[in-house]
């Protein structure tokens, strides 16, 4: 829409009326867009941890350092 076009409608328009057909329209369910967010591996198992970052970091740092410790032993 143009700015002129936005001029005319905000100056002609019930912002009241249109905030109000708006929320109903979410309160039914028609969305306007859906927006779908792939999560990575590592947030998954992140939330299934149920650990805060600092502590889940922690835990990945020790298994790690458990996989790295066994690939030099293989070696």
């Amino acid at each position: 829409m143009t700015k002129k076009k936005l001029i005319v409608r905000d100056a002609n328009g019930d912002i009241g009326a249109e905030l109000l057909a708006a929320v109903k329209q979410m309160k039914a369910g028609k969305a306007a867009r859906i927006t779908e967010v792939k999560v990575c591996a590592a947030r998954q198992a992140h939330c299934v941890a149920g650990l805060s970052q600092t502590p889940f970091a922690q835990k990945l740092r020790e298994r790690a350092g458990v996989e790295s410790d066994v690939r030099r032993k293989k070696q």
